[in-house]
């Protein structure tokens, strides 16, 4: 800085007046614009996110509700079992079941569509918010748990429940692929207990093929009528995962064609998703079956281990649970989360939990 002091006062003076200026115009059009950009569009995102809390609120209040009827009271869930043994009103329960949960994961995907969180993601709440939906959606597609839970069930029925071996992740999977691929020949058979006495006996001797290459099925013998068996016990175990892809695909289609003026999408009704519901040939028809796999025949009493998707509609619910605290504590002014519905689902995360 030699070069400025050797300046007189009056130079000084008029370099410094003019770097001010110049200072003043940054500040003015880049950084107070930035900066004023941020704010609005903060204001934008909260705006958008609040016109789609109300509804959002609405469709987990209902959801919750009806999942707490479901697994809580004991002899509730009885509509989910076999169609041919429903009452017109049980029918009723199970479609609207589907309903609720599809509304839910329909304005999910809304919100991410207008991205309408993510924006407001760096504030706690939002940033709760955030998770809850990601939870949600994980408790719906991560079935990695059942490949494993299925090898171990392999293990205590050939080798005997005393044998304690480290699970194999990639083994199972190869075991899961080897049955997917059967049913897969099989397009009514979900479950390896309904394919015939000879697709049972190739998928077994398929089976016993992969785990006579690792220990300790290295030993095993002539597969006998006995653990064939056993085999097919242990590894017909009902899933139905919604994949986030597919949850992304069923939340557009319950989308509605008639738009609210304050926000890009809308989701149908109860009275429009019952007659699409019953339509065999519209374009929504695959993403319906593959969100009522779900509750296809559903026997709550049974365990986890003989149908993983009681677990996953436990699991369902706690995160459900927990995305209505979450929104609720954003705060938002158009929230629709009341407290007798906040306190319903305090004591009814304390009966899960302490019931499983």
């Amino acid at each position: 800085m030699d070069w400025f002091s050797s300046l007189d006062v009056e130079l000084k003076a008029a370099v410094i007046g003019s770097l001010t200026v110049l200072l003043g115009i940054f500040l003015k059009d880049f950084v107070f614009q930035v900066i004023s950009d941020y704010f609005k569009e903060k204001k934008e995102a909260e705006k958008l996110f609040n016109a789609y809390a109300p509804a959002l609120s609405d469709a987990l209040t209902a959801l919750f509700f009806r999942l707490n009827e479901t697994l809580i009271k004991k002899g509730r869930g009885t509509y989910l079992v076999s169609k041919e043994s429903r009452t017109a009103f049980e029918e009723y329960k199970y479609v609207s079941t589907i309903y609720r949960l599809g509304a839910v994961i329909s304005w999910i995907t809304a919100l991410k569509k207008e991205n309408a969180y993510k924006t407001l993601a760096n504030k706690k709440s939002y940033e709760r918010f955030a998770t809850a939906i990601s939870n949600l959606e994980r408790a719906m597609s991560d079935g990695n748990h059942v490949e494993d839970a299925r090898l171990q069930n392999l293990v205590n029925e050939l080798i005997g429940k005393e044998t304690r071996v480290e699970i194999e992740s990639e083994l199972a999977i190869r075991i899961d692929h080897i049955i997917a691929r059967e049913l897969n020949k099989k397009q009514s058979c979900r479950v390896p207990a309904k394919l015939s006495s000879d697709d049972q006996s190739t998928l077994c001797h398929g089976i016993v093929a992969e785990l006579k290459q690792h220990d300790p099925f290295k030993s095993l013998g002539p597969l006998t009528e006995a653990q064939k068996t056993k085999i097919i016990q242990a590894i017909s175990i009902r899933e139905a995962w919604l994949y986030r892809d597919y949850q992304s695909a069923i939340g557009e289609a319950f989308f509605d064609q008639e738009h609210q003026h304050n926000r890009n999408y809308s989701v149908i009704g109860f009275g429009k998703f019952e007659q699409l519901f019953y339509e065999n040939h519209t374009t929504q028809r695959k993403w319906f079956d593959r969100l009522g796999a779900i509750f296809d025949d559903v026997n709550l009493s049974n365990t986890p281990e003989l149908d993983a998707r009681i677990d996953m509609l436990r699991q369902t619910f706690l995160a459900t649970i927990e995305l209505i605290y979450a929104l609720d504590e954003t705060k938002g002014n158009s929230i629709r989360i009341s407290g007798s519905t906040l306190s319903a689902a305090r004591k009814a995360k304390s009966d899960i939990e302490t019931a499983f």
